[in-house]
């Protein structure tokens, strides 16, 4: 019994700051399109810590975003900056971003959103044709 009350309270006198773990009923959502079609993601992972951004799995979720050294609104592209996409069609084929840009268009203390772009390549073989990735939408509530 005083294992359950100590839990109870540790989780009482937990707060949600900028600093903890997001959760994808907190608002994360990522949207765009690839070969035409249209796709929106609930991610399973969403979490904001130490200045990273990270939202969505793969194998999961279909795609996954990474932002390092996030610390406002900003742009970062690549190749070059710290960011990273990977992706996963319905067919299988993994997709890592070869170019591209990923804006930040608001951060603050309750909300990190942007867009993104960018041309992606499949990972089993980078110096292949690349495929164009365009539309992207993030949101994520902290």
């Amino acid at each position: 019994m005083a294992i359950v009350a100590m839990l109870a309270l540790s989780f009482a006198g937990c707060k949600k700051d900028s600093a903890n773990p997001l959760n994808a009923n907190d608002g994360c959502k990522i949207a765009y399109t690839i070969n035409g079609q249209k796709e929106t993601s609930t991610p399973d992972v969403c979490l904001y810590l130490d200045g990273t951004l990270n939202m969505g799995l793969i194998g999961s979720n279909g795609i996954q975003i990474q932002i390092n050294d996030l610390t406002g609104p900003a742009t970062f592209k690549a190749p070059g900056d710290d960011i990273v996409i990977l992706l996963d069609l319905k067919d299988g084929t993994r997709l890592s971003m070869k170019s591209g840009t990923i804006t930040v268009t608001e951060f603050n203390n309750s909300r990190v959103k942007g867009t993104f772009s960018g041309d992606f390549v499949d990972i089993a073989d980078l110096s292949g044709p690349s495929m164009p990735l365009t539309a992207g939408e993030f949101s994520a509530e902290i």
